[in-house]
């Protein structure tokens, strides 16, 4: 995200008569950072040249120690009354323009599809859901009530959610539940872009039951699941 120069006003402290340069990164977003570029101007330099350095962390520190291992100059970071964030320098040897925060590219897809099904006569109402534990997003999910699907019938979810919901490494929880109230065998079977990742039988009686996996950026998800 580029991050325009905010402000360049004498420092009130610090380096005496050392300009303070200052940017703020509140609406940043700190998912999957990769790098940070900055224009700086050397003394007896025509213009500005632009540097690059790799983001060790996706957090304002991650930013800050990026900035800081280019040797020009010292960054730190602060925050107002209110909670925006600023990165600062003070510098009466180097000039600076714009600095900007990289991302991965944003198109994160949430992709699954399978089915959801049951043997048994007692169950009047299935649902199955897939919800982000990060950032607490609904991912999509099925369900209803009636007479449960027999045969199985699939049941697809096809959706794609901004990069900023998403991201590789998140636990995504996969609920599965069952009604009315009983002790139910929740068993699931789910594919990563065609390899079983689990396979995964619970009893619960309180009619539902969690399972967590692990979340691949971009991979395609397919789901068995079946209560009884």
């Amino acid at each position: 995200m580029p991050v325009n120069l905010f402000t360049n006003n004498p420092a009130l402290s610090g380096n005496i008569n050392a300009p303070l340069y200052k940017w703020t990164i509140t609406g940043q977003s700190f998912v999957q950072l990769t790098t940070v570029q900055i224009d700086v101007q050397a003394p007896g330099t025509p213009g500005f040249a632009t540097l690059t350095a790799s983001v060790p962390s996706s957090d304002t520190a991650g930013i800050v120690m990026a900035l800081n291992s280019l040797n020009v100059g010292t960054f730190y970071a602060t925050v107002d009354g209110v909670g925006n964030i600023f990165i600062n320098a003070n510098s009466s040897f180097y000039t600076y323009n714009n600095l900007s925060v990289n991302q991965q590219p944003q198109n994160a897809n949430w992709i699954t599809t399978g089915q959801l099904a049951t043997s048994s006569l007692s169950i009047t109402a299935m649902g199955m859901s897939f919800s982000d534990n990060r950032s607490s997003t609904f991912l999509g999910g099925t369900g209803g009530t009636g007479v449960p699907p027999l045969p199985p019938q699939p049941t697809h979810i096809n959706a794609t959610f901004p990069f900023s919901e998403l991201a590789n490494g998140d636990v995504i929880a996969v609920t599965v539940t069952a009604a009315p109230i009983a002790a139910y065998t929740f068993h699931l079977i789910l594919k990563q872009n065609g390899i079983q990742i689990l396979d995964q039988t619970n009893s619960n009686a309180g009619g539902f039951f969690i399972f967590d996996f692990i979340y691949s950026l971009n991979a395609v998800y397919d789901f068995n699941a079946t209560v009884n």
